[in-house]
């Protein structure tokens, strides 16, 4: 909620630090086993479109993975391994469409670097945009300046803002199946009137300071 302060950029921090010392495991565990496995973050290998062809989600404007339970309230971690594993496949539950009519996220972009474009396309920015890929591409070099400038190692306005964000509750639940019809227009109004997704909430940091 604090995105884009210091609180955020420390707790995305401590969420890289979980997922090194899970993947560790993971990989530990299957080495034992008698199989070569190796952990990595985003080190090695693009984690989102292996999470989307995995089944994990789906990709959203922002370029982030979007879960059915999380939202976009995930870090991704990998194992690869020679262990023979049954591959799982990609899932759809409405995401892309309900990206379409929303752009919170790239209203909420401190740095403008989130497209507006109706449809996901072909275009790429710059350097750092895979080129034959059909989505929404963000400009990585305007989102990483805000970065550099904010003195806090990244920004998380995208997933403070995103619909997506919510705790795993009936009435969030029930939203979620709307997003997927055509009714999703709405939802975006009634995030807005109950006051979620906001960003750059000054009162929220010195209340956490204060506690």
């Amino acid at each position: 909620k604090a995105a884009p302060s210091l609180l955020e950029s420390a707790a995305a921090g401590n969420e890289y630090s979980s997922m090194a010392v899970v993947s560790h495991k993971v990989a530990t565990f299957l080495r034992q086993l008698g199989y070569q496995a190796a952990n990595c973050g985003n080190d090695t290998a693009l984690s989102v479109p292996q999470a989307i062809a995995a089944g994990l989600g789906e990709i959203s404007r922002s370029g982030l993975l979007i879960t059915q339970k999380y939202g976009p309230r995930v870090r991704l971690c990998k194992v690869f391994t020679d262990l023979e594993l049954k591959a799982d496949k990609p899932i759809t539950f409405g995401v892309q469409e309900f990206c379409k009519v929303c752009l919170k996220c790239a209203d909420s972009c401190p740095s403008d670097a989130i497209s507006r474009e109706k449809e996901p396309g072909f275009n790429t920015n710059n350097i750092s945009n895979i080129s034959g890929v059909k989505k929404w591409c963000i400009d990585a070099e305007k989102c990483y300046q805000f970065w550099r400038e904010n003195g806090g190692g990244d920004c998380g306005s995208c997933i403070a803002s995103c619909p997506y964000n919510k705790m795993d509750e009936w009435h969030h639940s029930l939203s979620k199946v709307f997003a997927d019809t055509p009714a999703k227009p709405l939802l975006r109004y009634l995030d807005d009137a109950f006051g979620y997704g906001q960003v750059d909430n000054k009162k929220l940091a010195i209340e956490f300071w204060k506690k």
